[in-house]
């Protein structure tokens, strides 16, 4: 078990009634029929999914044991068995049904009155036309022989027209959920309270900038939130704007306040526009990505509001088709690509500028990532005690690494394979397609290992709980 897997263990000891909740992300599905399994510790990459979709995405596992229960694109429901569940076909969100693109969809949220009942919320899509609201279906996981059945669909929860976002997080008692969104051409948040009894009645907050038609289009609605890890900062950011909102949040009443206007650079591509925030497990950075433009970073310990502004840093200049942005099980930040063979990576997220480790390339995918990935409770990712991120260190203090070493050494037939200072590691190559086509589970330092490949580029991928590496390699003969 390798010491990321110990923090979110460690998240239940202070998370309550979410105690059991450490294993709830370990399955991922997304894109094209891309996925990644954490149940190991490690991510490992899966293509056994049928989900497409360009950004509405999400799924579920067993909170206790880690094993799949299901996912959903926002209009099918599919179960640990990779099959539509019964009643689980035709749910109307995230209506664009070409590419299912929602930038926050559709999202998974348990029912805190019953450990086998979940809800499945969803967003209308911009490109709809923005006609449709905020609507929830009901999986019963005690059905169908354990593996599930959609026994409310698409119940309509407000009235009134609804962006693309839809983002949750734990209440202050730890005994159910906060879920926002945002109404369509004003600036009002709307929020319900999900409790054991039931979902409260929405409640609305008029606050922060608008969002609204941009020309002829509805690029507005094109938007994301994210709740910080300690429950009480909350940061929202629309595509045409130019700017970052940072919010306090009561995790009592889920009200918002203090807003605080981060700005950002001018656009410098006609597509340098942004959809997804997220915070670091600690909550004391804050990260924004931007599709043709930079990938950002806030140090939010760093003192006053204008301490805040000023302690922006490029992490890059452009993340090239970067789209959402989602903490793992790992530790780690994954931020999608769309048409990409794999994820970007942040590895440290909670340190500075280039300590936090990120790599454009950091994860190969099966399949292909889009613009989404799904998204959970924050609070899940939390450190073990939680607290505001003024208290907290400035810095993550991490043990100290040997120095790993991957070296790819071409053979007449292939390669060698030589590691070091690895330990016992996942060792996997990949080609120019994204296939998995040589996998070693426990592989160690020692006598390589040769490989036999055809002519083509590949990419060498390590993981193991001292480092990961990954070396591209062209095999010629």
């Amino acid at each position: 078990m390798d010491k990321h897997r110990v923090r979110i263990m460690l998240v239940a000891l202070w998370a309550g009634p979410f105690a059991a909740a450490q294993h709830a992300a370990d399955h991922w599905y997304f894109g094209d029929h891309a996925g990644i399994d954490f149940t190991s510790g490690s991510a490992v990459a899966v293509g056994d999914g049928a989900l497409y979709s360009w950004e509405a995405c999400t799924s579920i596992s067993d909170p206790a044991t880690g094993d799949l229960l299901f996912y959903s694109n926002g209009q099918s429901v599919w179960n640990a068995q990779h099959q539509v569940m019964p009643n689980g076909s035709g749910l109307m969100g995230c209506d664009s049904p070409q590419i299912n693109s929602t930038s926050q969809g559709v999202l998974i949220v348990p029912d805190p009155g019953s450990p086998s009942r979940y809800y499945l919320f969803t967003a209308p899509c911009a490109e709809s036309g923005l006609t449709d609201n905020i609507k929830f279906s009901v999986v019963d996981m005690q059905l169908d022989g354990g593996l599930g059945d959609v026994t409310v669909k698409d119940s309509s929860i407000y009235s009134t027209p609804s962006v693309e976002s839809l983002t949750y997080t734990a209440d202050a008692a730890g005994t159910g959920y906060w879920l926002m969104g945002h109404e369509w051409n004003n600036n009002a948040y709307v929020r319900f309270q999900i409790t054991p009894s039931g979902i409260s009645p929405p409640q609305v907050q008029a606050i922060g900038g608008l969002l609204t038609q941009v020309g002829t289009t509805n690029d507005g609605a094109v938007c994301g939130g994210a709740f910080s890890p300690s429950g009480t900062r909350f940061a929202f950011q629309s595509q045409p704007w130019n700017h970052v909102e940072l919010y306090r949040f009561d995790p009592v009443t889920g009200l918002l306040s203090d807003v605080l206007v981060l700005p950002l650079d001018s656009a410098l591509h006609p597509s340098d526009y942004g959809h997804s925030v997220s915070f670091s497990p600690s909550s004391c950075r804050l990260y924004a990505s931007r599709v043709f433009g930079p990938l950002y970073q806030w140090d939010l310990s760093s003192g006053s509001d204008a301490d805040i502004v000023a302690s922006r840093t490029k992490l890059i200049l452009n993340l090239c088709y970067g789209g959402n942005m989602q903490l793992a099980p790992d530790g780690r930040l994954y931020i999608a690509q769309l048409f990409g063979l794999g994820l970007s990576c942040i590895e440290f997220p909670d340190e500075l500028g280039a300590a936090a480790g990120f790599q454009l390339s950091g994860l190969p995918v099966i399949g292909s990532s889009m613009y989404g990935l799904p998204q959970y409770c924050s609070r899940w990712f939390a450190p073990p005690v939680a607290q505001d991120c003024a208290e907290l260190p400035t810095a993550v203090q991490h043990a100290p690494r040997p120095t790993p070493q991957l070296l790819v050494v071409p053979t007449g037939a292939g390669v060698d394979l030589h590691l070091s200072g690895l330990g016992p590691i996942d060792l996997r190559v990949y080609d120019a397609l994204g296939r998995c086509v040589w996998q070693e589970r426990s592989f160690s330092d020692g006598m390589p290992m040769r490989l036999v490949l055809p002519s083509g580029s590949y990419v060498a991928v390590a993981r193991g709980p001292q480092a990961d590496l990954q070396r591209r390699f062209l095999v010629q003969r």
